[in-house]
């Protein structure tokens, strides 16, 4: 439902932040 691909939408954004923010010191 809406619910889940919202949550699938958040996940998938912080998991894109998250691997940025790690490259970005390296």
């Amino acid at each position: 439902g809406y619910a889940i691909t919202a949550i699938m939408k958040i996940c998938a954004f912080e998991i894109g932040a998250g691997r940025k923010l790690e490259l970005l010191p390296e």
